[in-house]
């Protein structure tokens, strides 16, 4: 079984059903979908950051119910010092809630789904983009 990690904008297109998406991951029945806690905080403000925070937090909470949550724990700190170090040695940082969802994934060896670039240059984290049909990368 596969084991894939949502980042944020995943997680916001499944939440809010976008189709393609939505279909991919009801059609991955030889895998499993994740969430972890940074992209749930990512999650939570947006809705507080809408015209319609009632409206939508009633939808999340039904969203993160049916999702198997990740935690940052003890490996993903270890693998957060291992990704952010190098990055900035090179000049190509990442954002603080990426890096977390980076390290989570490379810690329990699980597959980003996301459209952001700058996952693909984390040494050792494989990426895929279910929004658009056929890309994939393993760095």
């Amino acid at each position: 079984m596969t084991n894939y990690l949502l980042d944020t904008q995943h997680a916001t297109a499944l939440w809010r059903g976008h189709p393609a998406l939505v279909a991919r991951v009801a059609a991955a029945t030889d895998a499993r979908v994740h969430i972890c806690m940074p992209s749930v905080g990512e999650l939570w403000y947006r809705v507080y950051d809408s015209a319609r925070p009632s409206e939508n937090e009633v939808t999340l909470r039904a969203f993160l119910e049916r999702m198997p949550l990740l935690d940052f724990d003890a490996a993903a700190a270890i693998a957060f010092g291992q990704i952010k170090v190098p990055l900035q040695k090179i000049g190509r940082p990442i954002s603080e809630v990426d890096a977390q969802i980076a390290a989570i994934a490379r810690a329990r060896d699980m597959t980003v789904l996301t459209a952001e670039q700058h996952f693909s240059v984390v040494t050792g984290l494989r990426v895929e983009n279910w929004l658009t049909v056929g890309t994939s990368r393993a760095t």
